[in-house]
């Protein structure tokens, strides 16, 4: 009786710290540990009973009487963080966005209220504002939450905005840009207007696209874009004029095969998910293959279909692991 009334002690007392019960023993790191790691991996998350907290055995029995359960991922696809480190998710298995701060463990599920509802959410930004932008790759259009999570807006229509998946921020123009997959082109919306204008068109020439999936800016205001079945990435200027491009299809380093999620860390590098690789491919301004993050698994730093890719400002790298339901998280290890 000692024993346990010790071990209660023990569990129920204390700050309220989190931890992240997945956090690997051994680092898990690219290159191998044994030369100077460049990312790291750090933990995974797929609900909020993956935060281990000082007193949650208290929290635990609460949720057994009550019936209540945590919300979990499902089919992760998109991610945005915000500068306060929120991090929202986009589930297409679940039809809403969750919000997450991993910090302290909350965790909630907006699907809004607007007609019609979130059938697909695919893609995710987050305005200036705070306002919420999300894609609707099932119902064509994107529809605009509030931080409460109330619908204030559905914009556009399938036969506006086609297939919308992708979608990022360029705060510093006032608009959203988005991918029209099956249109193969970009679509910009006004955040004043809301009024929405399209560029590009079905090709494999500069400008034009295959298949595009997921957008990223640079500290210049160029843009990213995963132009998926031309096996490449296409490097475009603010005004959407194209500029360069890396890629092809193979299976060798620094080829494509089912390129998705893209973004840029705050020294320039490029890091885009391959969801046939199961890994993240990082390369430099110009192009060039860094290193190759991950391998295929369910284990730590093992990856299964990932989708969406987001870098935070303390450059944790989100990776949308969609065949293991959950985020994987990496960081980005500086040279001395």
């Amino acid at each position: 009786m000692r024993a346990l009334l010790l071990l209660f002690l023990c569990v129920s007392c204390g700050p309220a710290t989190a931890e992240f019960v997945r956090r690997p023993a051994l680092p898990v790191a690219w290159p191998d540990p044994v030369a100077l790691p460049r990312v790291e991996f750090e933990f995974s998350y797929a609900g909020a009973e993956d935060v281990e907290r000082r007193g949650g055995f208290l929290g635990g029995l609460g949720r057994l009487l009550t019936g209540s359960a945590p919300p979990r991922l499902a089919a992760p696809y998109g991610i945005a963080v915000s500068p306060e480190g929120r991090v929202y998710v986009t589930d297409t298995g679940l039809g809403g966005v969750h919000e997450l701060e991993l910090a302290t463990g909350a965790h909630r599920l907006l699907r809004g209220d607007g007609e019609p509802p979130l059938r697909s959410p695919v893609g995710v930004a987050l305005a200036p504002d705070g306002r919420l932008f999300v894609t609707d790759s099932s119902t064509g259009r994107v529809h605009v939450l509030a931080r409460d999570g109330e619908t204030l807006a559905v914009l556009g229509s399938p036969e506006e905005l086609g297939r919308p998946t992708g979608i990022v921020c360029d705060a510093a123009r006032g608009r959203m840009l988005l991918t029209d997959t099956t249109g193969c082109r970009i679509l910009a919306l006004d955040l004043a207007t809301l009024a929405f204008t399209a560029h590009g068109g079905r090709g494999e020439g500069p400008g034009e696209f295959n298949y595009p999936t997921n957008l990223a800016l640079d500290a210049a205001g160029r843009v990213y874009v995963t132009d998926s079945l031309n096996f490449r990435v296409q490097v475009l200027s603010s005004d959407l004029e194209p500029l360069s491009a890396f890629g092809r299809a193979g299976s060798g380093p620094g080829c494509f095969a089912k390129p998705k999620g893209i973004a840029l860390d705050a020294e320039g590098h490029i890091y885009v998910v391959d969801g046939m690789f199961d890994n993240v491919q990082v390369f430099d301004a110009r192009g060039e293959l860094l290193l190759a993050v991950a391998r295929s698994g369910a284990g730590p730093g093992e990856l299964s279909l990932p989708t969406g890719l987001a870098i935070d400002a303390a450059g944790r790298i989100f990776v949308a692991d969609a065949g293991n339901a959950r985020l994987s998280v990496f960081r980005f290890r500086s040279q001395p």
